[in-house]
């Protein structure tokens, strides 16, 4: 009996809350100062205010901006300030980029394979170096873009279709990004808005990385990553003479490397600025770009001796 007085009082509950003034909570999600998400729920006038729809992700933490009301009784928004605590740290240029190394499905390595769909395997920690097996992330907590060291910051992960079951996940030149959850031992990327769409080893062990779309894809461990290791070089990228910055003169030194006349203390590694393993021009004006973009004062005369070597560059084949 009392089981039954108390459904009935809940079902009495619900239909007085069905027949009460609905209200619009906006949320705001500040990082870096701006404004890089809302998000809005419907509230029962005259309730207490909800909790951000965001409370229960553990890879941010929220700071409310401002006094939040108690009691909703008009459309309003809430604003919070996000702090990222997430697996890893966002990359922005090829200059500050973090590499790592991803599993999933627990142990097996994602890389990106010469021909498509990928498929994660078991390697050693030999071929973890190569960096079509290094991943970075840029973007912000809520538009996770996702890089191969192979391609650099040219190409993204994307989708090489619509958004359904089985599609594949490729490198792609475009600014496609994904939403990124925490689940029980890791975390997972879905299509935005598609929450049960997620990139997964289908089939098992062995299987490509493609979509599985099913209610159960946020939980399963065919669909969790995780971060294996951070791949940590021992050089700048774009310090070409290895002398801890990155200047002119190692604009120069790719040029010189590049007309057959490389100096004794050439780093390779570090002048391959777009992770393809060639040393192009491209590279040169890379670490150019990084130069101005650092705000540092190139003296003229080091762009003509620049530009004089660029004349005697061969023509791209």
């Amino acid at each position: 009996a009392s089981w039954l007085q108390t459904r009935a009082e809940q079902i009495y509950s619900d239909i007085l809350d069905d027949n009460k003034e609905r209200v619009s909570v906006t949320y705001d999600y500040v990082y870096n100062g701006q404004v890089i998400h809302s998000e809005t729920i419907q509230a029962i006038e005259g309730s207490s205010m909800p909790a951000s729809p965001q409370a229960g992700n553990s890879f941010i933490q929220l700071e409310a901006v401002g006094e939040l009301p108690e009691t909703i009784t008009a459309d309003c928004r809430a604003t919070y300030r996000v702090t990222w605590n997430g697996p890893f740290t966002f990359t922005h240029t090829l200059a500050d980029a973090h590499w790592y190394n991803l599993t999933i499905r627990s142990q097996y390595h994602v890389g990106m394979d010469d021909s498509e769909p990928y498929y994660p395997q078991i390697v050693d920690d030999q071929t973890l170096l190569e960096p079509a097996y290094q991943w970075a992330f840029g973007g912000d907590p809520f538009h996770i873009r996702i890089y191969n060291r192979a391609t650099g910051l040219g190409q993204v992960l994307t989708l090489d279709g619509a958004v359904g079951n089985r599609v594949n996940a490729v490198m792609r030149s475009g600014d496609y990004s994904w939403d990124i959850r925490p689940n029980s031992d890791g975390f997972v990327l879905s299509p935005h808005n598609y929450p049960h769409v997620c990139i997964n080893q289908i089939g098992g062990s062995g299987g490509p990385l493609q979509t599985w779309s099913d209610a159960a894809s946020p939980s399963d461990n065919g669909s969790t990553f995780r971060i294996l290791q951070e791949y940590e070089p021992d050089y700048v990228l774009g310090d070409a003479n290895g002398d801890g910055k990155v200047t002119i003169t190692d604009a120069v030194y790719v040029v010189n490397y590049i007309l057959g006349q490389p100096a004794a203390d050439f780093c390779e590694e570090a002048a391959d600025l777009n992770g393809d393993n060639n040393i192009t021009i491209t590279d040169a004006v890379m670490i150019v770009n990084i130069i101005l973009g650092q705000g540092q004062n190139v003296k003229e005369q080091n762009l003509k001796e620049l530009r004089l070597k660029l004349q005697h560059l061969p023509e791209p084949q």
